[in-house]
């Protein structure tokens, strides 16, 4: 599952789970499912079990985003789910979207920078 992180000239401080946006307008980038917030980048991380749409329409509902459309929704995430398993855990990827509510993931790099910047004591 793709988690937001600061990337490039994109800066955040918020941690949460990302996926495409559904049937928004001119949308850019992955929608935060906690915040409804939109992140240019995510990052695959691993989270211990299987995520199913249905999971993700529930913390959706929790977060109080309303999707109008649940039956399109569970589909249009299944696909999202079905698409992330060619990637591997710490690849950074951005969404692209297409016409017809359709949409692709597009690997941008292997993993996030190492922070060389760090020193012993």
């Amino acid at each position: 599952m793709p988690v937001s992180l600061s990337y490039s000239d994109f800066k955040t401080t918020k941690n949460e789970f990302l996926v495409p946006f559904y049937r928004m307008e001119k949308a850019l980038g992955f929608m935060g499912i906690k915040s409804g917030e939109s992140f240019p980048f995510g990052a695959i991380s691993y989270i211990g079990k299987e995520i199913t749409n249905k999971d993700i329409l529930e913390k959706i509902a929790v977060a109080g985003i309303n999707i109008v459309e649940e039956r399109g929704f569970l589909e249009y995430v299944g696909k999202f789910l079905l698409k992330l398993g060619v990637f591997r855990i710490g690849n950074i990827l951005r969404v692209e979207y297409l016409p017809n509510d359709e949409f692709e993931l597009i690997k941008v790099a292997e993993s996030p920078p190492r922070e060389r910047n760090r020193k012993l004591p």
